[in-house]
């Protein structure tokens, strides 16, 4: 993806975040909605994060260009190009949905909502780790 269509994307986010941010008391008694964001973005945040810490752990330096990004590493697992994009989509929607949820979530509902995407990102992170190490540590 180029300049433009990342910049496109970045602003329709931005749009929707401002849009659907309607925290207000009365409809949710939790500060948890304000968390909408920032699980809306986990796997790019996710993304960022192993990328980073993979090429530090290499001593890479962060900038440099690698194949350490999660399409990389699950092609590298076998999946195909449209198998990569469906696997991330299908993610994002998970995460997506339950950030959406989030408003009219009492407490404990937000909490399982947290743990929710915890344990998807999780389950990612063992997958690209056993994954490309053939099961083994």
């Amino acid at each position: 993806m180029g300049d433009a269509g990342s910049m496109f994307i970045g602003y329709l986010l931005a749009v929707m975040t401002v849009e659907s941010t309607f925290y207000q008391w009365t409809s949710s008694r939790t500060y948890f909605p304000l968390l909408m964001p920032v699980i809306v973005l986990a796997i790019p945040i996710y993304e960022m994060a192993t990328v980073v810490w993979v090429r530090l752990k290499k001593g890479i330096s962060p900038f440099k260009p690698s194949k350490d990004h999660l399409s990389y590493r699950l092609a590298s697992l076998g999946l195909s190009i449209r198998g990569v994009v469906v696997f991330i989509y299908f993610l994002t929607i998970c995460i997506g949905v339950a950030a959406l949820l989030l408003p009219k979530a009492d407490f404990a509902g937000s909490i399982l909502i947290l743990l929710q995407v915890i344990a998807i990102l999780c389950i990612v992170a063992v997958l690209i780790h056993y994954g490309k190490k053939g099961g083994k540590s």
